[in-house]
């Protein structure tokens, strides 16, 4: 039943690169070593070879074969119940899971946290008659505290970090706070078997991801994106502690409280993707280090840019799974966005110079920024989010649309101290349902509230005018009519003439106010910058108001473009 010592594969060989399925599963299965997994029951196949050679190799493991998958289920139960967890299983593809069943149910009752593998077919084989191959997604449903598919093997850096991330959170959710099973379906393609004639081309070891490295780097900064903490200047007072305690600055999403606190020492940056299209810059300032906060950040730019540049990440999440989109070496941290921070990392020195240089280039970028704006009197789509972060109320809440709208702000949303409260529905980065989720954030904060969107966007949620009714303070919508999808003007797509027009952008015809004089809400058209500051420098107490504001979508597109030019920088 448990392996003997003498069948353990020499560690010291390099069996595992000869093929990037035995890579894949030596990675997984060290993963699990370095989360605490001590036991694994395997029972044989082919499929599962890859995982089955990986676990044999693994000193850390104690390794128990049983040929029936119901009884090795239980096997590992008890296991489980007598020594505390979490126990790993590993069976082939097909039926052989379904064995597991009546094991998964006990321990899901019980609350003792399994690990189950299962070893699939590649995707492009499912519903094709192929033999051993069923539907194993999702095949325990609800019984299993925590179900991930792992991607097709992919010989990139990225791909096994966002693969550790995954084995993270499936530990992690085995062991509580609801301890129980856990289900990882791992497609495997051939060849399966290690073999002498062949070998990956790789200059980089995959499993330096799971080495602990404790001590932060001198250069290294803080990324905070979209977060909404139930005490917000206890959020921001101790990630800025951190940051002065580390010498690192803090890259504020428009989206981030951060951006929004007061910050007497300067250690918060806005303009981080002007140094990320600064190819000079982007090397002298990248980061060896990162901790993450919240939401990735918005700037796709910026999270390309990480993924290649690979600094050592550390991301402060309560929240499960945690992600990994940017497929960095990433370690998960709980937090609960008030306790202090300072005192939970160590590092191997200050970073003075490094947060200096950081902050000379954001007062030049501001400084561009500013001249920019000023010298051009006329209304546009990224202007809007500079007047409302220089003239909102404080403390104002305010809905973003994603899409364009979130973009333009994250781009031209002031650093002020003013405590705005931003809001996005950033979980699924749609534009459905933005008025009534605006009407709901003004009924729970108790104060005048702002939404930001598009034309398309608020169109999605006309409906939503009408809860308008129940609102017991006040809301003002601004409406970007730019007739269509503005983000589409930035993608590849928009070459493409009247297919672009009628598939992506979709022009309506409709009356924004028509459709105030129907609900009965105020309607007014903004038709200057310093009429927009007027209407919102101070808000109504009660009541639905529209702005609307018309642009030209592609004068827009060559205006940001014209943008980036002139603010651009390189030293």
């Amino acid at each position: 039943m448990t392996a003997p010592q003498d069948a353990q594969p020499d560690p010291g060989t390099t069996w595992s690169r000869s093929n990037l399925s035995s890579l894949w599963g030596e990675f997984l299965i060290r993963g699990l070593c370095s989360l605490g997994v001590s036991q694994i029951v395997i029972s044989p196949g082919s499929r599962s070879t890859p995982l089955t050679l990986a676990a044999a190799r693994c000193p850390e493991l104690e390794l128990h074969t049983l040929v029936d998958e119901r009884s090795a289920g239980f096997f590992a139960l008890g296991l489980a119940k007598a020594g505390g967890g979490p126990v790993a299983l590993v069976c082939t593809s097909g039926s052989a899971l379904a064995h597991y069943g009546p094991a998964v149910v006990e321990a899901d009752e019980a609350g003792v946290p399994l690990l189950l593998l299962t070893a699939d077919r590649p995707p492009e084989l499912r519903y094709s008659r192929a033999g051993q191959t069923i539907d194993q997604l999702k095949f325990f449903v609800d019984r299993v505290r925590f179900f991930a598919e792992i991607a097709a093997p992919v010989l990139k850096r990225s791909a096994f970090h966002r693969m550790g991330s995954v084995v993270q959170d499936a530990v992690k959710a085995a062991l509580g706070p609801v301890s129980g099973p856990v289900h990882l379906n791992i497609p495997l393609d051939e060849p399966l078997a290690p073999s002498a004639e062949t070998g990956l081309d790789i200059d980089w070891d995959p499993l330096d991801y799971w080495i602990q490295e404790p001590a932060l780097p001198a250069k290294g900064c803080i990324l905070a994106g979209w977060a909404q903490p139930q005490n917000a200047d206890a959020y921001c007072s101790s990630v800025l502690e951190l940051a002065r305690s580390l010498s690192w600055p803090i890259w504020a999403d428009a989206s981030s409280p951060l951006r929004h606190c007061a910050d007497p020492d300067d250690l918060v940056i806005t303009h981080y993707e002007r140094v990320v299209r600064s190819d000079a810059l982007a090397d002298v300032l990248k980061p060896e280090g990162i901790i993450l906060l919240g939401e990735p950040p918005t700037s796709k730019l910026t999270r390309q840019w990480l993924e290649s540049v690979q600094p050592r990440a550390w991301l402060l999440e309560n929240r499960r799974p945690a992600g990994n989109v940017m497929g960095l070496r990433q370690r998960l941290m709980n937090w609960n966005g008030a306790e202090p921070l300072s005192d939970r990392f160590k590092f191997s020195g200050r970073g003075a110079d490094f947060l200096q240089h950081w902050q000379r280039v954001e007062r030049t970028c501001r400084q561009g920024q500013q001249a920019f704006l000023e010298s051009d009197t006329d209304m546009h789509e990224g202007r809007i989010s500079w007047i409302l972060g220089k003239h909102l109320p404080e403390a104002t809440p305010v809905l973003i649309a994603s899409s364009l709208a979130i973009r333009d702000a994250e781009w031209f949303w002031p650093k002020t101290d003013r405590n705005y409260r931003i809001h996005c529905n950033r979980g699924a980065n749609g534009i459905d349902g933005l008025i009534s989720t605006a009407l709901g954030m003004a009924t729970v904060e108790q104060r005048p509230a702002v939404l930001l969107c598009g034309d398309l966007a608020f169109l999605h949620d006309v409906g939503g005018l009408a809860a308008g009714r129940n609102l017991s303070n006040h809301l003002t919508i601004i409406v970007i009519q730019n007739q269509g999808g503005g983000i589409f003007e930035h993608l590849p797509v928009s070459k493409l003439g009247a297919v672009f027009e009628n598939q992506f952008a979709t022009p309506q015809s409709f009356s924004i106010a028509g459709l105030a004089q129907a609900f009965g809400w105020d309607y007014e058209l903004i038709e200057s910058p310093s009429m927009l500051e007027d209407r919102i420098a101070r808000l109504p107490e009660s009541g639905l108001r529209i702005l609307e504001i018309r642009t030209d979508r592609k004068a827009e597109k060559v205006w940001r473009q014209r943008y980036l030019r002139e603010i651009a920088i390189e030293s």
